[in-house]
């Protein structure tokens, strides 16, 4: 294949770099350096100055790529999950726009926080849409549904996880327990507590 119609496949407007992509160059940054980071991701098909640009878009395709890379590289399967969680208050959801009205907001109002998240989520990926199921002062049952087209992958749905686990550590919580109920091939179900 053409090496400019992949970039340009890649390219697809369905999952942001500044929420997603970020963390991952950032947890592979970390672990093996700027250079090597690079070098990796580059890989992949785009150029790093292309992907480090947090108001950029990449297809479901390429972070998938990316997530898989991950595991591949650092041989962790969890690291999916991880990159969310180990870097603490780095504005997963773009910054003080969110903080704003959602630190006006008790710890008793924790599923009213991530409602809101989640509708905010619809502005920031364009792979599917949130349905809540159930919710409690201190949990949220949800049911994420892939757009026709978007395949089931184990280590996006691992990912998802521990964004959404990731989400109190941006009012400094501690993040939050995240448990899968089912991951099919088009939809996710997730309870969170």
């Amino acid at each position: 294949m053409n090496k400019e119609i992949l970039k340009s496949d890649y390219r697809k407007k369905e999952i942001l770099c500044g929420n997603f992509v970020f963390h991952i160059l950032k947890y592979f940054e970390d672990l093996y350096g700027y250079k090597k980071m690079c070098s990796i991701v580059e890989e992949l098909g785009l150029e790093i100055s292309y992907v480090q640009k947090k108001s950029n878009w990449v297809s479901y395709e390429y972070y998938c790529n990316l997530l898989n890379k991950l595991v591949e590289v650092t041989n962790d399967a969890k690291a999916p999950y991880k990159v969310f969680l180990k870097n603490k208050k780095s504005s997963i959801f773009g910054g003080y726009y969110l903080n704003y009205p959602l630190n006006y907001f008790s710890p008793k109002e924790f599923s009213l926080k991530f409602k809101i998240l989640l509708l905010i989520h619809k502005k920031i990926s364009n792979i599917g849409s949130f349905e809540v199921l159930s919710s409690e002062v201190d949990y949220l049952k949800i049911k994420i549904i892939l757009n026709k087209g978007y395949r089931y992958d184990k280590n996006f749905c691992l990912a998802f996880q521990g964004y959404l686990a990731s989400i109190p550590l941006e009012f400094e919580k501690q993040s939050a327990k995240i448990k899968s109920k089912k991951c099919s091939k088009d939809y996710f179900i997730f309870t969170i507590s």
